[in-house]
């Protein structure tokens, strides 16, 4: 598991009409931070059904951390592939996500492309790697910078480990479906 949060530099010459130096030239301070999430979880079973949980976006609801999900607009060649757009709700935070690389059973990536708080996402990708017999590796990575003037980076280590909790959370629950069929009670 990782969370990082990198520093961004300094930002001039934005326009802002709210500050102006005596000169008259539009000015803009922001002092932003880009974060990133990255975790790794090892499940004890074959990609294909991990992989098929994580791509059913209009299931996405079952997850505790997410309130709502639904398939906007289906991908060019499948369902869920490259075009794929689909909404989540996690509390008040709506993100309308499509998907930019889709490679069953191995790949699945997107890309924020709305949301009602105030990020710019740069990526995000979901990677499953055989690790031995019946055990998959599936590591979950997302990289956003919170475009809050001055602001942004105070609150990016909290966005990070949020968006880390929530990722974890579904890979576990995930995990546990799957161990749960592989030992019936």
């Amino acid at each position: 598991m990782a969370i990082s949060v990198i520093p961004g530099p300094f930002q001039f010459g934005k326009s802002a009409p709210h500050v102006r130096n005596p000169c008259g030239f539009i000015r803009h301070l922001a002092l932003y931070a880009m974060a990133r999430i990255y975790i790794e979880v090892e499940i004890a079973s074959h990609a294909e059904p991990i992989f098929d949980r994580l791509q059913n976006h209009a299931d996405y609801q079952r997850f505790r951390s997410i309130d709502a999900s639904r398939l906007l607009e289906e991908g060019r060649e499948n369902k869920n592939g490259v075009g794929a757009l689909r909404e989540l709700r996690a509390g008040p935070i709506v993100f309308r996500e499509e998907i930019t690389h889709y490679e069953p059973p191995l790949r699945l990536d997107y890309l924020i492309r709305e949301c009602n708080a105030p990020i710019r996402h740069e990526y995000g990708s979901i990677r499953l790697t055989s690790v031995g017999p019946h055990r998959t590796l599936v590591t979950w990575e997302s990289r956003f910078e919170l475009d809050v003037p001055l602001l942004g980076a105070v609150f990016a280590p909290f966005a990070a480990w949020t968006g880390e909790r929530a990722f974890r959370g579904i890979l576990e629950e995930i995990k546990a479906e799957l161990q749960e069929i592989r030992t019936p009670v």
